[in-house]
């Protein structure tokens, strides 16, 4: 494992905590979210894969889905209870779960998949989203776009000048881990960080995939 890679990462989250939820707080990915909830159905139960500090768990809770929060930063996670303590959110990889055999009506997975190293775990994580998903169950992801730049990169992160490991995909390659993994895939498009927010970065790309278990 590198220096600056997957477990520096998160113990960045774990000492960043309330900074990093508070700086994502207000972008809000409303239509990804309405989406979603259109496609799954009211009352599903979902979990939120790498939930951070709990926003989009209560979005989509708000939206009457049954959520339950992952993540494996303890400090983001104490966010998360502190801001959102009707919730439920549980110290967990989705890589390895201890969920049953299609048990979820849908998986929402954002920017889940940035911190890999290795690339295995993100073969099992959609391997895990397969057998934890109902047959016709929906999954959400979006992942960082590979645009002029390598696989992975170490950022150096405004808010507190430390160094943090990304992976990034193309189109591609998440189709085929989807197609893989018995997925259908419904929408598969890109977008620039300032397409939805003012103040976002440009030249920050992303792939937002909506995607049906064949």
């Amino acid at each position: 494992m590198k220096e600056s890679g997957f477990k520096k990462t998160i113990d960045w989250y774990n000492s960043n905590a309330k900074t990093y939820a508070n700086s994502i707080s207000d972008k809000i990915p409303q239509y990804q979210i309405d989406e979603f909830v259109d496609a799954v159905g009211v009352d599903g139960y979902i979990p939120d894969a790498g939930c951070g500090g709990g926003r989009d768990s209560n979005l989509l809770s708000q939206k009457r889905l049954k959520t339950v929060g992952l993540d494996i930063s303890e400090g983001l996670l104490a966010e998360a209870r502190k801001n959102f303590p009707n919730l439920d959110f549980r110290l967990q990889s989705f890589i390895n779960s201890d969920f049953k055999d299609a048990e979820f009506d849908g998986i929402w997975a954002n920017l889940c998949l940035v911190h890999f190293e290795n690339l295995e775990d993100t073969k099992n994580s959609f391997k895990e989203f397969n057998r934890v998903l109902k047959p016709s169950g929906y999954l959400h992801l979006v992942v960082k776009e590979r645009v002029n730049r390598g696989e992975t990169e170490v950022v150096t992160d405004a808010m507190t000048n430390h160094p943090r490991f990304f992976r990034f995909y193309t189109k591609d390659e998440i189709n085929n881990y989807l197609t893989e993994n018995n997925f259908e895939i419904i929408k598969n498009n890109k977008y620039q960080e300032t397409d939805y927010y003012p103040n976002g970065r440009k030249g920050e790309y992303f792939l937002r995939i909506l995607a049906k278990k064949i």
